[in-house]
């Protein structure tokens, strides 16, 4: 076997066993104090994240989603994250992209598609931002969300393995 070749079947085995390799979902930030910020509404919050636990689409853009939506597909390209779901028992059609570093900063933008009762087709977009600014303080154990105005959310991580 020439260099060339073997350089080759490398490359492919590796693209395999990315291909069947699920740790690109859900996606996860790195551990830390994260400030999201959605650009699409007032309300902005802290979150303590913990890696190992992270869930950044239940956690900060559609709670409850391992209940309410079926993943119909998702991937992962460099720092790009795409997927789309079907939830509210298949009556909304949910697309996301989550883009930037999980480590630092991200910008997810999601599009919430479904019919109103009068039987027209509406959809609604939200943009969130997310920036890692430090360590978690004592006060705020991961899995756990401060409210801008202090109101504290917890249990986010209790049923996760």
């Amino acid at each position: 076997m020439n260099t060339h070749t073997a350089l080759l079947l490398l490359l492919l085995t590796c693209s395999s066993a990315y291909a069947g390799d699920d740790s690109s979902w859900p996606p996860r930030r790195a551990s830390g104090l994260w400030e999201i910020t959605p650009t699409t509404s007032p309300f902005s919050w802290s979150f303590c994240a913990l890696t190992e636990k992270d869930h950044l689409v239940e956690d900060d853009l559609w709670s409850n989603f391992d209940k309410e939506c079926e993943l119909q597909s998702q991937d992962r390209e460099g720092s790009t994250y795409r997927f789309v779901a079907l939830c509210d028992k298949k009556t909304t059609r949910l697309t996301g992209t989550i883009e930037g570093d999980l480590s630092t900063e991200y910008v997810a933008t999601t599009v919430a598609s479904f019919k109103l009762l009068d039987g027209t087709e509406s959809a609604r977009r939200d943009v969130v931002k997310g920036k890692r600014v430090g360590d978690c303080p004592t006060d705020l154990p991961p899995g756990t969300k401060k409210m801008k105005g202090g109101l504290i959310l917890r249990g986010f991580y209790d049923k996760r393995q």
